[in-house]
């Protein structure tokens, strides 16, 4: 089974995969014309209108307009994550090994991959790098599976 970040066949086309291996493109698919899904997590470093220290009583009005634009533009832009879709594509698959190529395992996404270590508990995740320091910074963003964790490159899995 093929969990995809990417809104287009990439995986598909580069891994000759067989019609019957289901794929979920949990952020939407671009062919089918889905709405796709952009942005990032607030999680708990919410953006407010003085997010960057400013006293909104400073008087200063296009100062405060500057504040307002940004803040509209970083909450219209918070990632609505699809957990139950996640979890109505995982419910009967049985894994043994989650495989993670090109992505950042960033914090962004952390909820879902949480949400796959729950509804799979596979027994490894081989996990794609390609900088070394990437590895510390999977490792130190508090995933439950990280004694589960194997590192390699693309290549490595690759080959």
């Amino acid at each position: 089974a093929i969990l995809s970040f990417n809104y287009t066949r990439t995986v598909e086309r580069l891994f000759d995969v067989p019609v019957e291996v289901p794929i979920l493109h949990i952020h939407g698919f671009r062919d089918n014309k889905d709405p796709l899904v952009f942005g990032y997590r607030l999680d708990d470093k919410k953006m407010y209108p003085s997010h960057w220290g400013l006293n909104e009583e400073d008087g200063d009005y296009y100062i405060n307009q500057q504040r307002q634009i940004s803040y509209s533009f970083y909450t219209r832009l918070e990632k609505q994550l699809k957990i139950d879709e996640l979890n109505d594509f995982i419910n009967g698959l049985n894994v043994c090994e989650v495989i993670v190529l090109g992505h950042s395992m960033g914090i962004v996404d952390f909820d879902y991959m949480e949400e796959i270590e729950k509804g799979l508990n596979p027994k490894r995740w081989l996990i794609s790098y390609y900088k070394d320091y990437e590895k510390n910074d999977i490792l130190n963003r508090g995933y439950s599976f990280t004694s589960k964790i194997q590192f390699c490159t693309i290549d490595e899995i690759l080959s």
